[in-house]
């Protein structure tokens, strides 16, 4: 499960060397387990601030404590992609097509190096809001299927009939055609080389966009003197 799972036992990776135990038998006096143990994601590791362990009071069991500090980095402003699939978009042509259209009508840019760099800066602007405006739209649609699947599903659990039937069919295949849909977002963001037809573990794409998200982050700088 670890290892499918990329989970870490925090304390022995903090401590490696250390024999330590959290349970004792307290009849056979000397069994000694290590038993109680705090499992976390691999790339949670450096947000653990302490791990530690005590005497349990009136239990056989001790005491295992864990300090997590939320990240208050100051995150820089990354890279931007362009999503592809906007360039299939009509309405997002036609956005673009004036934004270019207008700029190269205005007569104050003369140079063209100048008209290229202030194009590139203008698109970019106008595609993060026009992504932003589509992704809201994405987000009341998703919830707007899961409110008509639940009310449908409750009808039928009332009166059950084909009609609804069919229509609660329906409205499930809209669902998982949106989640095919967003599926595909997912794996182009994690840069997978391969996906096996037919294929749907989302749980993987999405694990693996926050592992590369988590590699690309620079949380502590090592020098000769220490961290």
């Amino acid at each position: 499960m670890m290892t499918n799972y990329n989970l870490v036992d925090i304390w022995r990776e903090r401590n490696p060397l250390s024999r330590s135990f959290t349970w004792s038998s307290n009849i056979t006096h000397n069994i000694y387990c290590r038993l109680d143990f705090f499992l976390i994601s691999h790339h949670l590791c450096h947000s653990v601030s302490n791990t530690s362990q005590s005497p349990g009071l009136q239990s056989d069991h001790a005491m295992i404590f864990l300090s997590y500090k939320l990240s208050n980095e100051k995150r820089g402003p990354g890279y931007w992609k362009l999503n592809n699939s906007l360039l299939n978009d009509q309405v997002y042509i036609e956005v673009i097509s004036n934004i270019i259209l207008e700029m190269c009508e205005d007569p104050n840019y003369e140079n063209p190096s100048s008209l290229w760099e202030s194009l590139k800066f203008k698109i970019r602007g106008a595609s993060i809001k026009y992504s932003k405006s589509k992704a809201r739209e994405r987000c009341l649609r998703e919830s707007a299927l899961i409110d008509n699947i639940a009310r449908l599903e409750h009808e039928l659990f009332v009166h059950e009939t084909e009609e609804i039937r069919e229509a609660l069919r329906e409205a499930q295949n809209e669902l998982l055609l949106y989640y095919d849909q967003k599926l595909q977002g997912t794996i182009i963001r994690s840069r997978a080389r391969w996906v096996e037809q037919g294929e749907r573990n989302t749980r993987y794409f999405l694990n693996l966009e926050k592992r590369n998200k988590s590699n690309n982050t620079i949380y502590k700088v090592k020098r000769l003197m220490g961290l």
